[in-house]
């Protein structure tokens, strides 16, 4: 027993010390397991880190690389001149057009060659360069203002154009007009014209030769002309009106010293006194007077919208280059209307046609756009001086009657609704019979009279006779139809459908004109309501019917042909 018990003592011994050693065995492993793990986990967080700082080395180097070469394009840049031939296709298609012909040229560039050489010169002797912000090719027709804006010239004693005679000491006439720009939305609503339209109201002041004295854009189009006109008489660098001058406005402005207006409430525009016949009071022939002279502002807005199609529409550009845009139209207007004469002659040699003299003007100028009544007055005065001379022309008293001829017969003027009825009588009468009119665009004998039966039976108690009255008409229409026809084949000339008068470059190409067919003075800027019925009547009749067929005749046509064509490959 004893025996026993001592063994199972010692088995317990020697299990307990094997567990000891396997407990300690186990730890030791654990230990060695835990610190190779920890060895592994650092060697990988070192790798990781590694790559983070080689990320951001090459991040780092790649910055700096990108920065030294944008440093040396720009000292590059700083250093050596600009290229010489920046825009190169652009000037290689502008020698070509020079080159090529004045047709192309003016086709492309609104203006001959020599005129375009012309502005090369000036854009060259002014010694314009690169600003910092602003190309040359940008500014340099803005920087020629100096030298292409007209120079003030008024209007003197002899002065022997018949619209601008009466107005001595003008020295032009001024109005607004709307061009189409694309405004930012936030600014629309003050370029936002009456008519809805999105615009800018520019103030032009022009000259009696339709060269601009002054150009304003900018203005939004929801602003009132006359206001327009009384920010700039205030301007430092604005429109400058020397005391005892003036210009000439519509009745949109106030009338005031230098700035004289048509009496309201009165007749005024040109359309009417063709309608309602002649003046018969001071006012109206002053409004007459005015509206004839002041409609030189109008025509030339005209031609310059007509020249530049540009300014026919909004463009894509920043709104103030939209208006520096509208300035430079300007200004080359007017170098085309000074330097393009239809008479090349007259263009080579200057010395035939010096400049004017330039005019001693003072150095007081109105600043303030304002009624008073010693202004009312001078006009009043004027109105009366200038009714009084046109009765004493046409030979008619105080009471506007006309007084008798020298040869004993008086003379009978024609008005516009008798003017309209002849002419429609004449078309109804040659549309019911062609025959009435020959070959030679002359009328068969007995045409004039049948003209007056249909005029006495529209006109009870008038006294119109076929002779003298409707031959001297019609002799009259057939010779201004003439004069139309051979001046429109001239270069130089057109024909505006609106007002229904003839359109001229510039004043020496009508002076020209005159000098060879003096049968043309007193046509220019005069509204001729009939032009387009002279062609009917006057004119040779080219049209034919020979290329004239309906659908069912042209179906047929076809038919014909293709059944031609089938016999032929048959045969």
């Amino acid at each position: 027993m004893a025996m026993q018990g001592s063994k199972s003592e010692c088995e317990k011994s020697w299990s307990w010390l094997a567990k000891e050693i396997g407990r300690q065995a186990d730890e030791k492993l654990m230990d060695n397991y835990a610190t190779k793990k920890g060895r592994k986990d650092l060697i990988e967080e070192f790798v990781a880190l590694q790559h983070v700082v080689s990320s951001i080395n090459y991040a780092c180097a790649m910055y700096i690389v990108i920065l030294h070469t944008a440093f040396k394009k720009k000292e590059i840049r700083l250093q050596l001149p600009r290229s010489p031939r920046p825009y190169g296709n652009q000037i290689d298609h502008l020698n070509r057009l020079v080159n090529d012909s004045d047709i192309n040229c003016h086709d492309q560039l609104r203006m001959n060659r020599c005129t375009f050489m012309l502005l090369c010169g000036l854009v060259r002797s002014v010694g314009l360069s690169d600003s910092k912000y602003v190309v040359l090719e940008e500014q340099a027709v803005l920087r020629l203002h100096g030298l292409l804006l007209k120079k003030l010239e008024p209007v003197t004693a002899n002065c022997t154009n018949n619209r601008w005679s009466c107005f001595q000491n003008c020295l032009g006439a001024l109005d607004g007009t709307y061009v189409k720009v694309l405004a930012p939305a936030i600014d629309k609503p003050r370029y936002r014209t009456r008519k809805g339209e999105i615009a800018t109201n520019v103030l032009g002041v022009c000259s009696q030769d339709m060269q601009f004295i002054y150009v304003l854009p900018g203005w939004g189009g929801s602003a009132s002309d006359s206001r327009v006109l009384r920010d700039v008489v205030s301007r430092p660098n604005g429109l400058k009106v020397p005391t005892s001058h003036y210009y000439l406005v519509d009745a949109g402005y106030t009338n005031g010293e230098g700035f004289l207006a048509p009496y309201r409430g009165q007749r005024y525009h040109l359309s009417t006194w063709r309608e309602a016949g002649a003046p018969t009071t001071p006012q109206e022939f002053f409004n007459m007077r005015h509206s004839s002279a002041c409609n030189i502002i109008e025509r030339c807005f005209g031609l310059l919208k007509m020249r530049w199609a540009i300014l026919r529409t909004y463009s894509y550009f920043p709104i103030k280059t939209q208006f520096r845009i509208i300035t430079a139209c300007c200004l080359l207007h007017n170098l085309i209307q000074c330097e393009m004469p239809m008479d090349l002659d007259d263009d080579e040699n200057e010395e035939m046609n010096p400049p004017p003299p330039a005019t001693e003007l003072g150095d007081e100028m109105i600043d303030v756009v304002e009624a008073s009544n010693r202004w009312s007055e001078w006009r009043t005065a004027l109105a009366t001086q200038m009714f009084n001379e046109w009765q004493a022309s046409r030979g008619m008293d105080d009471t506007g009657t006309t007084s008798s001829r020298k040869k004993g017969k008086p003379r009978r003027f024609w008005n516009h609704h008798e003017e309209l009825f002849l002419i429609i009588t004449m078309k109804d009468i040659t549309a019911s019979n062609p025959r009435w009119k020959l070959d030679n665009n002359q009328f068969r004998a007995g045409f004039y009279n049948e003209c007056e039966k249909k005029i006495l039976r529209a006109f009870p108690g008038t006294n119109l006779r076929a002779t003298p009255h409707i031959d001297s008409k019609i002799k009259l229409w057939r010779k201004q139809y003439s004069t139309f026809q051979d001046m429109l084949k001239i270069s130089g000339f057109g024909w505006d459908d609106e007002q229904k008068m003839v359109l001229v470059d510039s004043d020496d190409v009508w002076q020209n004109y005159v000098r060879r067919v003096p049968d043309a003075k007193g046509m220019q800027n005069r509204p001729f309501l009939f032009y387009e019925d002279w062609l009917i009547l006057f004119g040779k009749d080219r049209a034919t019917s020979e290329l004239v067929e309906d659908p069912i005749n042209a179906v047929a046509a076809m038919e014909k042909k293709d059944t031609n064509a089938t016999t032929e490959e048959g045969e």
